[in-house]
Parts: structure tokens; C-alpha cells; sequence
């Protein structure tokens, strides 16, 4: 289990699954399940300790946009869509720059 940080992160919630025929990505030994809800993650992309340390150092601003959806949901197509709403349809400006570079994906921890 992974530090939590209060709520549905605490330690006691997790439990590490390692799925040793799944070969999908090999950077990615094994899952975190919560005990109780419906989540499987891995580390650093929604796991206990990142959500814990969005939570503690995240403060949202009146311009924040939060798109949220499920996996496979059309959430590309909704940032694109959303970032050019924001941005008066600046298209050339969407196809210079990529969208990983106009989009934060808060629940992602990158390496420094």
C-alpha cells in the first residue's frame, strides 16, 4: 500500500495487485486497488500518494476548467474543444503547439 493522506486514500484502503501475465506496459508491475470503491490505478497516475499531494498543495483559481470523464469517454475531444473555447478558436495555435503542452493532467505525477 502507498501513503494516502486521509479519505479514500488512507493505506489500510489499497492493496497492491501484481498481474504478472499482464504485459501491456512494462513499466508497470503491479496495480493499486481501493478495498472498497471501484478504482484501479498504478502509481503515479491517481494513486493514493499523488491524489494526497494534489490535495494538499492544488489551489483552484476562477478560470480553472475540470474535464472529467471516463476512460474512452471522448475526453481528448472535449480539451481540444474546451481549450479552444477558452483560447476564442485559436486553431493554429492547437496545431502548433500539442495538446499535452495546453492541457494539465492534474491526477499525473511526472518525474521532476
Amino acid at each position: 500500500p502507498r501513503a494516502g493522506g486521509g479519505g479514500a486514500g488512507d493505506d489500510e484502503d489499497w492493496t497492491t495487485v501484481v498481474l504478472p501475465e499482464q504485459a501491456l506496459w512494462d513499466g508497470i508491475a503491479a496495480y493499486l486497488r481501493h478495498r472498497r470503491l471501484p478504482v484501479l490505478t498504478f502509481e503515479r497516475l491517481g494513486d493514493p500518494r499523488t491524489m494526497a499531494d494534489i490535495r494538499r498543495r492544488f489551489t483552484p483559481r476562477p478560470s480553472d476548467v475540470h474535464i472529467v470523464t471516463y476512460p474512452k469517454a471522448g475526453t481528448s475531444w472535449v480539451q481540444e474543444v474546451a481549450w479552444l473555447v477558452n483560447h476564442d478558436g485559436d486553431i493554429e495555435c492547437a496545431g502548433r503547439v500539442p495538446s499535452s503542452q495546453r492541457t494539465v493532467y492534474i491526477e499525473l505525477s511526472t518525474p521532476a
